[in-house]
């Protein structure tokens, strides 16, 4: 055998175990693809399943905030608007809300917003829990729209009986 034939050979059996070990890596390189799909489409439930809710739970806390915030500022606006904004009465004006809100089906940001309509048409604080269950009330048994019957319900309390 000449010089050339034994680097022919070695060559080949340098390149057959070299061939081999990529044959190996590439059933390697296989299997990790396979994993990485399957911890990619892992990662794409937990986003759909965990996150994103959690996400839109916080989007809707802080848009629930953000009209609450609001329906005080409005309250505290009326109060001030018929010369009575003492905390005293802002803060009764709150708890009225907040007890209506657990007997009723309407957030207390909404009856503050009905206290803000009653002042504003005359309706004095002390007169305002008889005026936001009556305005409920007359709301609930003839469809009336909120708002609408708390107009109604303002008019009424200054011997006013159309609309």
């Amino acid at each position: 055998m000449g010089l050339i034939s034994t680097l022919l050979i070695n060559l080949k059996a340098n390149t057959a175990s070299f061939e081999k070990g990529l044959g190996r890596s590439r059933k390697q390189l296989s299997a990790f693809e396979k994993k990485m799909a399957k911890l990619q489409k892992f990662g794409a439930t937990m986003t759909k399943r965990f996150t994103l809710p959690i996400v839109a739970g916080l989007a809707l806390a802080t848009r629930a905030a953000a009209i609450q915030e609001e329906a005080d500022i409005k309250l505290m606006s009326a109060l001030k608007g018929v010369g009575d904004a003492s905390k005293q009465t802002y803060n009764e004006m709150k708890k009225l809300a907040s007890a209506i809100q657990k007997v009723t089906v309407y957030g207390d940001e909404m009856t503050q917003e009905l206290m803000g309509v009653a002042l504003n048409m005359g309706v004095n604080t002390s007169q305002m829990e008889t005026a936001i269950k009556t305005a409920i009330g007359l709301s609930e048994a003839f469809g009336l729209d909120l708002n609408m019957a708390m107009r109604g319900t303002a008019l009424a309390f200054q011997g006013q009986f159309t609309l």
